[in-house]
């Protein structure tokens, strides 16, 4: 049901508390309950009591430090001061000797393990590049090492939530005031990321879906979403993890398993629209992986894969869902108009270019193309039915929405996200020409009565009489 149950008690819950609190305020003496509930309608009308609904992935706590250097059963090159010195081992790295070493050479794992933990710890920026370009030069290494348990670990120490870590398990939102205080990034996350972005192709399958799975529940943590430098980061890591997924011939599989899970783990639907408009979407892979996981939240079920994007029977499930879930058809004074609008950003998402759109029109699709070779394709008419459908059912919800009077901003929101997905499928989507009502529709009704109007009926002939 979209999630609609959990975001409406949670907006009830905090109406009633809110509520009683201006009862207690005002007093008994002072219009009672009667008199509350209007100023708390009142009140509600200006946002001034909205709570935004967050998740944070990571804890409010300081990163653990990185374990002491590996000098124990290794060679003598590995033990020797210049080594086991804090400083000496810092200038080795920053010289690029270590990373020239690396090149040239395998590394022991427990050096290259080291490197991993400390590079999730360590503040130094300039130590971190070099971390990084050793790691690079010890890729071969690097595919063994990078497990799933060993990336599990290393955001553990990062001090990851453990919901963050399991896609099995839920992540519970919480509400906090808007801009309030962000939790604290961890300083190792940004190299770490620059890791997995330069490493993706090397990950195997299981550990770049497991990377790919985790990096989309981080997508979710305002604090990132705050932080400019980490979220473009994190947008470019995902982008090479997706396109790597579909070079790979694995983004089927991994569609399949993220859609089977994400949707259950965190069901409101304000913050799973969050998601969706930060993913990227540089590239046909990227642009797909997002409009199918935009349409298991918007119809709470699992994506097979590419190829159910192409189905005709989505456009008919999607209707479904618009005319059977109450969000669309009991709007009323007591709707959540918040989750209407993110609801509508999840199926705008999703529809992108339509479902179901049949091979031969995908070249000529372009939008008021009206050529007979189109428009009397039957494959083009069901598409431009189906099409035609959505858009009537949306301009009906689009009427119910009152936003006229005294009216808070999320009703006019709300009418605005559903006009702009029914102009979409309208003027984007459909194939052909855009469908006319009235006397200045398309066809021979349509041009009859233009006719009608505009041209002066013919003057009958009078024979003359012999």
């Amino acid at each position: 049901m979209l999630g609609k149950k959990e975001d409406s008690q949670s907006n009830e819950d905090e109406a009633t508390m809110n509520e009683n609190i201006f009862v207690t305020s005002l007093g008994e003496d002072d219009g009672g309950e009667e008199k509350a509930h209007k100023v708390l309608q009142a009140v509600q009308r200006t946002d001034a009591l909205h709570l935004d609904t967050v998740w944070h992935f990571f804890l409010d706590e300081k990163p653990k430090q990185a374990p002491s250097f590996p000098s124990n059963h290794l060679s003598q090159v590995w033990t020797s001061p210049s080594m086991t010195s804090l400083s000496s081992r810092r200038d080795l790295f920053l010289s690029g000797f270590v990373s020239t070493w690396a090149g040239m050479q395998e590394l022991p794992n427990e050096v290259l393990l080291w490197i991993l933990y400390d590079l999730c710890s360590n503040a130094d920026t300039d130590l971190q590049e070099a971390y990084v370009r050793v790691l690079r030069e010890s890729e071969i290494q690097l595919r063994d090492l990078l497990t799933i348990d060993r990336i599990k670990d290393l955001f553990a120490s990062l001090k990851s939530k453990s919901e963050a870590l399991d896609i099995r398990m839920v992540m519970q939102p919480s509400k906090e005031v808007p801009r309030s205080v962000q939790v604290p990034l961890p300083p190792g996350l940004l190299p770490l990321l620059t890791l997995f972005k330069q490493a993706a192709s090397l990950l195997t399958q299981e550990t770049r879906s497991y990377t790919l799975f985790i990096l989309v529940r981080m997508l979710y943590d305002s604090s990132v979403l705050s932080s400019a430098a980490t979220f473009t980061l994190l947008r470019s890591t995902l982008g090479s993890l997706i396109d790597s997924s579909s070079l790979s011939s694995t983004l089927d599989t991994d569609i399949s398993a993220l859609t089977s899970s994400l949707p259950c783990a965190l069901k409101s639907v304000t913050l799973q629209a969050t998601l969706i408009t930060a993913l990227p979407a540089l590239s046909p892979a990227q642009q797909t992986f997002k409009r199918a996981l935009a349409l298991s939240f918007f119809l709470n079920t699992p994506i097979p894969g590419v190829a159910h994007l192409l189905s005709a029977s989505v456009a008919k499930d999607v209707m479904t869902c618009l005319s059977t879930n109450s969000l669309y058809t009991a709007i009323d004074d007591t709707t959540d108009y918040s989750t209407l609008t993110a609801s509508m950003t999840l199926l705008d998402v999703a529809i992108d270019v339509g479902f179901g759109l049949p091979l031969s029109a995908s070249a000529p699709g372009l939008p008021g193309d009206s050529t007979p070779s189109l428009t009397k394709d039957p494959n083009v008419t069901r598409f431009n039915n189906d099409v035609d459908a959505l858009a009537q059912r949306l301009r009906t919800i689009e009427s119910c929405i009152r936003d006229s009077g005294a009216t808070d901003m999320a009703r006019m929101l709300a009418k605005d996200a559903v006009s702009g997905v029914k102009f979409r499928l309208e003027g984007a989507v459909r194939l052909g020409a855009k469908r006319k009502r009235g006397m200045f529709a398309a066809g021979d009704e349509g041009q009859e009565s233009i006719k009608k109007m505009f041209m002066r009926p013919p003057v009958p002939k009078i024979e003359k009489a012999e």
